[in-house]
């Protein structure tokens, strides 16, 4: 059985390295390749960090500076890939000279955000339903089936050449 805290850094870790090339699916359900992009996450503090009243209070500097022992902490990766990193991202897509491709990245974080919550239950009730624990009626089973599917088609983009890496990303392997 693989850790979903470790697979949660490592996820995170590799998004920082190199950047994840997914699959998405646009309103008329045909999917488009869509890029994550750690560089969107750096910028969103560097100019949530400078405002008065910020979008994105958590996210500090020991986040992104991800070396040595803070690898291993598995809240600063939750708190990256986290529902607020994805509702901040997208509020600055568009504005003040944001790339506009943060939307992709946002999305991204949003699965991830979706998919840990499932995992990570601590209660019955839960007003987000990933949060919730695993029952017979919950609909944890046909999520982590459509975010198996999801993961499969990941590629991790070559930090040599900068081009799309065709070997999946396989994990915990």
């Amino acid at each position: 059985m693989y850790d979903p805290p470790h697979l949660l850094k490592s996820v995170r870790n590799n998004l920082k390295n190199h950047g994840i090339f997914f699959e998405d699916k646009v309103a008329s359900d045909k999917p488009r390749t869509c890029f994550a992009d750690w560089s969107h996450i750096q910028k969103l503090y560097e100019m949530d960090s400078k405002k008065k009243i910020c979008a994105c209070r958590k996210l500090t500097k020991r986040h992104l500076e991800v070396s040595g022992l803070k690898k291993m902490n598995v809240k600063l990766a939750a708190q990256v890939l986290s529902h607020s990193v994805t509702a901040a991202l997208n509020l600055y897509v568009g504005k003040e000279d944001f790339d506009s491709k943060a939307s992709e990245t946002a999305q991204f974080v949003y699965n991830m955000d979706k998919l840990f919550d499932s995992v990570n239950a601590r209660s019955w009730k839960h007003e987000k339903k990933e949060m919730c624990a695993v029952t017979e009626n919950s609909d944890h089973v046909e999520l982590w089936k459509e975010k198996i599917e999801w993961i499969e088609k990941w590629h991790i983009r070559s930090s040599k050449t900068g081009k799309k890496n065709m070997q999946l990303l396989r994990m915990g392997g």
